[in-house]
């Protein structure tokens, strides 16, 4: 199965990715940065890199 995963490089997100790797589905984890990327794709996950959520503030 394709699934979705936000949190994928956090701490929680990142067990329930492993546990769903495991079982042999498809995952694409949301991250922040390219270090996280690099991660979660070692790990077999596909990356998606978006900043939508980043702490900066916006003027």
């Amino acid at each position: 199965m394709k699934i979705f995963c936000t949190g994928a490089s956090g701490y929680i997100g990142g067990s329930v990715a492993a546990h769903l790797v495991a079982a042999g589905h498809q995952l694409t984890g949301l991250v922040r940065s390219q270090e996280k990327a690099d991660a979660v794709r070692a790990r077999g996950i596909t990356p998606r890199e978006n900043s939508a959520g980043s702490r900066r503030r916006r003027a």
